[in-house]
């Protein structure tokens, strides 16, 4: 309540509105400002250890492999390329939250799966539909967890590469992907009869 005089810190409050959206509360209800991906998976992580914080430590390692990934590809060299990572894993605003449930770890590891993928589908894999599905996905849960300030230049720096690479299939599959991303955490939210 905007008014009270007790205040709670994000950690409480997403793992409140985690635990209030998986008991199927509709999600323009309650704490509507922020997306809802990040608060499903605190409840999962609730669930299953029965701790929010395991949630944190596991996206957050999740995350510095994903970035390993990525910087392997770009620098192609292991020891250059666990550098940036440690640069990342030392920096206090990511190392500080690997034990608080906030939300910011989860949108940084579906963006560094979106770009991880962009390199794979670029290698002329033989699953590059697949692989198209999956990096839409991605984005879509990326927007889906927190406000997505960088998605208009994503969007137009990711069509570009698929219109260059003349990928017009993989596009419309990655727009598909993209879409369920974007949806699928409101399924709740459209089984209570609300719409578009």
């Amino acid at each position: 309540m905007p008014l009270s005089n007790r205040i709670i810190g994000y950690d409480g409050l997403f793992s409140y509105v985690g635990y209030r959206l998986a008991d199927g509360e509709d999600p323009s209800k309650i704490n509507p400002e922020t997306q809802p991906v990040g608060k499903y998976l605190i409840w999962f992580s609730i669930q299953i250890f029965k701790n929010p914080v395991y949630y944190s430590l596991v996206l957050g390692f999740l995350t510095l492999s994903v970035f390993f990934l990525l910087t392997k590809k770009v620098f192609k060299n292991n020891l250059v390329a666990f550098v940036p990572v440690l640069v990342l894993f030392l920096d206090p605003l990511f190392y500080t939250q690997l034990w608080k449930p906030w939300i910011d770890i989860t949108q940084l590891f579906f963006l560094f799966c979106n770009i991880l993928l962009i390199f794979y589908i670029n290698e002329k894999s033989k699953n590059k539909y697949l692989l198209s599905l999956i990096c839409g996905l991605s984005l879509g849960l990326f927007v889906q967890t927190k406000l997505p300030v960088l998605l208009p230049l994503i969007l137009i720096l990711e069509f570009l590469f698929f219109f260059k690479n003349k990928l017009k299939k993989e596009l419309i599959i990655y727009c598909f992907g993209l879409l369920i991303g974007i949806l699928a955490p409101y399924t709740q939210y459209f089984l209570l009869g609300n719409s578009l």
